[in-house]
């Protein structure tokens, strides 16, 4: 009897840790969908540390790889979005890299795998609904992949979701490069001095896998539309960036004002039409600004005699770099609404967003009512789904007052 009574209690037990190990799994995978806002004094800075006291304030929103916080103040709307990535990865098909004598971009020189499904891209990108019907019941499944053509757009004319692309483009058109430029560090960027790389890397040898690099810098600020829609294309920089290689999307607009970025591509598109002269390190000679460019940091590749370019490529090769594909720049209007800072160190991104709560432009979603919940979704990529458990589900911002 007594050896009976003992084997019950270790089932009861076993069987109490088990119940308890399930629900923290749950717990710990998916807390909710509401993302709670807690209201501060004053601003977070927007540096990628995440170090600031009123980080301490919000509730997390916890996925299982992403976590999610919100704080707002008086003017402006913050986040603070972290994720595991084992590898800092900023080239792209689309890098310039001297070879034999000639360049080349990346996708001639080696078999790029990016959406095709061996690799994924690598973004973050945050949809805020304006007025899109369904998108509270569906969440990012409603637009970035609609019901009626499932690809980024509203399905009924008049009705807009608000779009930030935050780190890398998502790339688009005939010549297939996705992932095709990265946007932080219009700003300003830099790297620790241990910096380790995947040199064994088939596609990507300049992949980080150690170390610590910051990006100062805006998102990409967009606007889905239906096809057709009235008001769209409109005839603003983002439309004349993308008439370059292909028509200009039907339902994926970028907000007027200046964009954060240019082609690093010469007129007749056989090279780069900028190089950084004496790159200090990885993060200087990978992201190219057009402040370097005006500062004289950066030559055109037109005026460079074969010699300065081989002398000059010797310097990226023994920092593991490559010549980026975009230029980038400080952007204007509605498209510099959303300031970033990044932080990518031993595997984890630490990414702080901020936006004023109202802008005033018509293609921004406005948190005027502080009473309301805002509906949103997250797509995070990193070779993989990072938020599966988010896609098909509406997710809301609230105002904690």
């Amino acid at each position: 009897m007594r050896r009976l009574l003992l084997i019950l209690a270790v089932v009861l037990i076993v069987a109490a840790v088990f119940v308890n190990y399930t629900m923290f799994v749950k717990t710990e995978s998916f807390l909710g969908t509401t993302l709670e806002a807690a209201k501060v004094e004053s601003d977070p800075a927007v540096d990628g540390v995440a170090g600031d006291p009123t980080w301490r304030e919000a509730k997390e929103l916890k996925g299982k790889n992403v976590r999610l916080k919100a704080v707002y103040s008086e003017k402006n709307l913050t986040l603070l979005v972290t994720w595991p990535d084992p590898t800092m990865s900023i080239n792209t098909a689309g890098s310039w890299v001297w070879r034999d004598g000639k360049w080349r971009q990346n996708r001639s020189v080696v078999n790029w795998e990016s959406f095709k499904g061996k690799r994924h891209p690598e973004w973050l990108g945050l949809s805020w609904n304006i007025n899109a019907s369904g998108f509270g019941q569906q969440g990012c499944v409603s637009t970035c992949h609609s019901e009626v053509d499932k690809h980024h757009k509203t399905d009924n004319k008049g009705e807009y979701v608000d779009s930030w692309n935050i780190l890398a483009k998502h790339g688009y058109g005939p010549l297939f490069l996705e992932d095709q430029g990265w946007l932080a560090g219009s700003v300003g960027a830099s790297q620790s001095n241990n910096l380790k790389f995947a040199p064994q890397d088939p596609m990507d040898p300049t992949q980080i896998t150690e170390g610590r690099v910051q990006f100062f810098g805006f998102a990409e600020d967009n606007i889905l539309s239906s096809v057709y829609d009235p008001m769209y294309p409109k005839d603003n920089p983002s439309t004349r960036y993308c008439n370059q290689c292909h028509t200009a999307p039907e339902a994926v607009h970028g907000d007027d004002g200046e964009i954060q970025y240019s082609l690093n591509l010469s007129p007749d598109r056989e090279t780069p039409a900028y190089i950084e002269v004496d790159p200090q390190n990885f993060i200087d000679a990978m992201i190219l600004t057009k402040d370097e460019i005006d500062s004289g940091e950066a030559s055109p590749v037109s005026g460079l005699k074969p010699q300065e370019t081989e002398a000059i490529w010797k310097k990226y090769r023994s920092l593991n770099a490559v010549v980026p594909q975009l230029i980038l720049q400080k952007p204007s209007g509605s498209q510099k609404d959303i300031g970033v800072g990044a932080v990518w160190e031993n595997g984890r991104w630490t990414v702080e967003i901020q936006r004023a709560l109202v802008t005033g432009n018509s293609d921004d979603v406005q948190f005027s009512d502080l009473h309301k919940k805002y509906e949103f979704a997250v797509s995070l990529w990193d070779e993989k789904d990072l938020v599966r458990e988010f896609r098909q589900i509406p997710l809301f911002l609230q105002f904690k007052k």
